[in-house]
């Protein structure tokens, strides 16, 4: 028997209207106003803390926004004032699909009237623990869709950052592996650009280097309905990124001139946004389109015999030539490039070989993000079919969660990238100092020591499954292994990462990590070594970023406790867990509260952060 019934949804939440706030008015702060189109920006004040669910007055109905702590609705939406003891996800994932369930014949709502939106009658679950289910399985859903997004960006800023320390800074690697330019490379002063650049390096204007195609111009008819793929204007993020979901289908007539194949370069030639984000903005073709590809008038193909695409693609998104470039632009509600603006670039040019290095590094890179893309794809189809099939009572949770299991399964090379992170993986002395290296860069080498490093080491062996030839052993602030981290502190300083100084507070000794004259390499270098590691090491860090040693201390010893008892099969029970943790050491009764450990083991629940018997055992000190 089903538990869908009908019920008003005014007896399922109750909605109220926002509250005025001219952009006059606004005060720079920390709280988001939440307008009909999402966060629109930020004050110093709010109306309303807690869960909001929030859609729009005017607009789709189903356009429905999450957001949780203090904020400001604006006048132009409704917020939800009471949840009547629902579910707050279930009602939030159940209302952004209205349009796609079996309602009342009162459905059809103009303007969204908060009256006459509660008389809607909609498909609900009354029973608790199924509402919380649901949300769950939605939820995880859109979580592994924004933890691909936030790997993406994370790739996109390495290899940004990398491309500024060569091409920007010029701190490339010089024949002894050392940064060019703060090695004392020989730098000359060049009178076209006003400015120095490496010695020996070409100047030229890219007309000579560049050959320009513009794309199909196309008709409304032609884009109605079934066709191809087109690339458009549409596919541009503001940044520079490119957007799938922007791509429209074409039905009209095209040559083998107009198609594309995976890492061409495309630049936006138009622009309708105001302050001209997008004109001159460059994206590479992703490599998961199956049949023909083509791309609109709006856009143009960049070829280049010498330059590699990629090099290219970085140097059109660089703020000096957008700066540039959007000159080059005119119109009044659309802006039009002129590409002449671009072929008068001029600009240095480096050697073929240090080019062809950074696009043998940044081409890893850009087949991960399209294969995360790709899943994303997939993902977000599945929830949207998934969404009102459950709503309506069509698919149950069981049924939800083992397709879930199936559409999670790798379908594609990210598939073999997330796997290869569980794969055991050796590293020798230098590849443990260059993961130590990269995680004090990536935490900030002011907020960690000795003891804190010492921890994370531990949780980046385990957790992603990099032997890091440690013996780990009970320390009274948690894992540790003395041996290890002495020989990375003498690698430190042997290549020049950081110096390791030490002082004295009280009987205590702290150990500060100093940035030295190889800093700027470590993240070219981590991901020369794990490539396959980056996003498994990523996303730890970024879970726990901007911990304190107390934190990354009950942890660590949190999962060392649990990983034992796995190993040893015995009972990982909470009130045994908490047992072994509290006498690892009098340090831990001392220092911590049961409340703390209970909430740090439901968080590792929650983030998946949990041990599964991997590795060695951590022992007491023999």
């Amino acid at each position: 028997m089903s538990d869908v019934i009908l019920k008003r949804l005014g007896d399922i939440v109750n909605f109220k209207r926002g509250y005025d706030l001219p952009l006059n008015q606004r005060e720079d702060g920390v709280y988001p106003v939440i307008s009909s189109s999402g966060i629109t920006g930020y004050h110093s004040k709010y109306k309303k803390k807690g869960i909001a669910l929030i859609t729009g007055r005017y607009g789709t109905l189903g356009e429905m926004y999450y957001y949780e702590g203090a904020y400001w609705p604006h006048n132009t939406t409704l917020y939800a004032t009471t949840f009547f003891d629902n579910h707050p996800k279930y009602v939030y994932y159940l209302l952004k699909c209205l349009g796609n369930l079996k309602t009342s014949d009162k459905s059809t709502v103009p303007g969204i009237n908060r009256n006459d939106l509660h008389e809607i009658s909609i498909p609900f679950i009354e029973n608790k623990l199924k509402q919380k289910s649901i949300a769950k399985v939605l939820s995880d859903l859109d979580a592994k869709i924004e933890l691909n997004n936030k790997i993406n960006q994370e790739l996109e800023a390495m290899a940004k950052l990398l491309y500024d320390y060569w091409f920007v800074q010029f701190d490339f690697p010089n024949e002894q592996g050392k940064p060019y330019k703060s090695s004392g490379g020989k730098m000359g002063y060049n009178k076209d650009l006003k400015r120095e650049i490496p010695e020996g390096w070409k100047v030229k204007t890219l007309g000579s280097e560049v050959e320009i195609q513009r794309g199909i111009s196309y008709t409304s008819k032609e884009i109605n309905g079934e066709g191809i793929p087109m690339i458009n204007l549409n596919s541009f993020n503001l940044d520079g990124t490119y957007k799938p979901e922007g791509v429209k289908t074409y039905s009209g007539k095209y040559t083998e001139k107009n198609i594309l194949e995976s890492g061409n370069l495309l630049i936006a030639a138009t622009d309708v946004t105001r302050n001209a984000d997008i004109i001159g903005r460059a994206i590479l073709v992703p490599d998961y389109y199956n049949e023909d590809l083509v791309f609109s008038m709006d856009i143009a193909k960049i070829i280049s015999k010498n330059i590699p695409s990629s090099f290219l693609m970085m140097l059109f998104n660089s703020n000096h030539y957008h700066n540039y470039i959007k000159w080059h632009a005119s119109g009044t509600l659309v802006l039009h490039l002129n590409l002449d603006g671009l072929k008068w670039y001029r600009t240095e040019i480096p050697p073929t070989d240090l080019m062809g290095r950074f696009n043998s590094f940044y081409l890893p890179i850009s087949k991960r993000i399209n294969d995360s893309v790709k899943q994303n794809q997939q993902l977000s189809k599945f929830r949207d079919w998934l969404l009102p099939m459950l709503m309506n009572g069509q698919v149950t949770v069981g049924e939800a969660e083992e397709k879930l299991n199936m559409a999670a399964e790798p379908q594609s090379e990210y598939g073999k990238v997330v796997n290869a992170n569980f794969t055991e993986r050796e590293c020798n002395t230098s590849e443990r100092a260059i993961l130590a290296a990269y995680i004090v860069k990536m935490v900030g080498h002011n907020e960690i020591g000795k003891t804190k490093l010492m921890k994370l080491l531990h949780l980046t062996e385990y957790i992603c499954r990099i032997k890091l030839g440690s013996h780990f052993v009970k320390q009274t602030a948690g894992p540790y292994d003395e041996a290890m981290i002495n020989d990375i502190h003498r690698v430190f300083q042997q290549y020049n990462l950081f110096k390791v100084e030490t002082t004295k507070k009280g009987s205590f000794s702290e150990v500060h990590y100093i940035p030295s004259f190889e800093f700027g390499q470590i993240e070219e270098r981590f991901l020369e070594i794990y490539s396959n590691e980056v996003v498994r090491v990523n996303d730890l860090l970024n879970r726990m970023k901007g911990w304190k040693l107390k934190h990354c201390e009950i942890l660590s010893t949190l999962y060392a406790v649990w990983n034992n008892r796995i190993k040893r099969n015995q009972s990982t029970e909470k009130h045994l867990l908490k047992k072994d943790f509290f006498e690892w050491s009098n340090r831990k009764k001392r220092i911590f509260t049961e409340s703390e450990v209970d909430k740090s083991i439901e968080w590792m629940k929650r983030k998946n952060i949990v041990p599964t018997g991997w590795g060695d055992f951590v022992e007491e000190i023999a």
